[in-house]
């Protein structure tokens, strides 16, 4: 299996059938779904919603390849434009497929307003749904109050979150991704913020 820059995967199904949302919690989903291929009923717990989610059936071992945020409603594109009203720009951090998913499911992610962000050089200055991706110093140039943190792995999260707060002080939220799919999110409440 290859997965391209922008998260497109070759050589596998990309669509699972009758897809359930059991429970959402906080971005987590855990899902019932349909094997294409054999129709056998699966489960799979504590999916993040923006995850490249490749599912395996258990009966014949079919792949099948989804973007899962294709499943959830309208509150992650709510919540970010909560944010920018608060707050005069945004930063979303860092480039990667769960950040292509976000671009998808949030229309105002595409804002003049809002920074793709990345720490390695290699990705800096590469495009993205026609956004530029930047150096973090776009935080001091345009004085970026608030971060969304669209990533998956923990150690990526905290990394990040330890840079903003070494170098970049002005920032005021830090959020993950997935803490803003879920209704509508209280901003202040200390639960949600990184």
């Amino acid at each position: 299996m290859m997965v391209n820059e922008i998260g497109e995967v070759s050589n596998v199904s990309n669509t699972l059938k009758d897809v359930e949302i059991l429970d959402n919690k906080r971005g987590y989903l855990d899902l019932k779904w349909t094997c294409i291929e054999c129709d056998h009923v699966n489960t799979k717990n504590h999916i993040s919603v923006f995850q490249n989610a490749l599912m395996i059936c258990s009966h014949c071992a079919a792949s099948h390849y989804s973007w899962l945020s294709e499943y959830l409603d309208d509150s992650f594109n709510d919540n970010v434009l909560r944010i920018m009203d608060k707050y005069e720009s945004i930063v979303v951090w860092p480039k990667t497929v769960e950040l292509q998913q976000a671009l998808h499911k949030s229309p105002a992610l595409l804002e003049d307003n809002v920074y793709i962000v990345d720490s390695s050089p290699a990705k800096q200055g590469t495009y993205l749904r026609g956004k530029v991706t930047y150096s973090p110093d776009i935080i001091h140039s345009k004085n970026v109050k608030a971060v969304i943190l669209v990533a998956t792995v923990g150690t990526l999260i905290s990394g990040i979150t330890a840079q903003i707060k070494e170098n970049y002080p002005e920032v005021e939220l830090i959020v993950r991704a997935n803490d803003l799919v879920e209704g509508e999110v209280d901003l202040s409440d200390p639960d949600f913020l990184v």
